[in-house]
């Protein structure tokens, strides 16, 4: 599975500290594959799939579910939101919560969330 970035995500690709990307689609992509990273048309690192979730972000928590395994998760709260977007390489859960509605535009509504796929390698 091709996984492309953003300069700001990329360099923490190729220094390992950004290790799960939030995705749209899945693209064929599953868990034991392989996960090849670029940036532009450069790859920048290749990982082995560890996990995948569908994910859903609203405003104020966010929603895992592993249909595979049948588990659900909420994170609720500053601190557990905090320590996941750090997780996916933003500064907060503010900042995710910015670049979520303006790449792929999160409502304010908390009735309709962002809807796609957390991958873990």
């Amino acid at each position: 599975m091709n996984l492309k970035y953003e300069p700001r995500f990329a360099w923490m690709v190729t220094e390992g500290l950004k290790r799960q990307t939030i995705r749209d689609e899945l693209h064929g992509g599953r868990v034991g594959h392989v996960l090849i990273h670029y940036w532009g048309l450069v790859e920048i690192a290749r990982s082995d799939c560890r996990n995948i979730v569908e994910i859903q972000i609203f405003p104020s928590y966010i929603y895992l579910h592993h249909p595979v395994k049948n588990w659900e998760s909420k994170l609720e709260g500053r601190n557990a939101l905090d320590v996941f977007s750090r997780k996916d390489g933003f500064a907060d859960w503010d900042d995710l919560l910015n670049w979520f509605k303006t790449k792929n535009g999160l409502p304010s509504d908390t009735n309709h969330p962002y809807v796609g796929y957390l991958i873990m390698w």
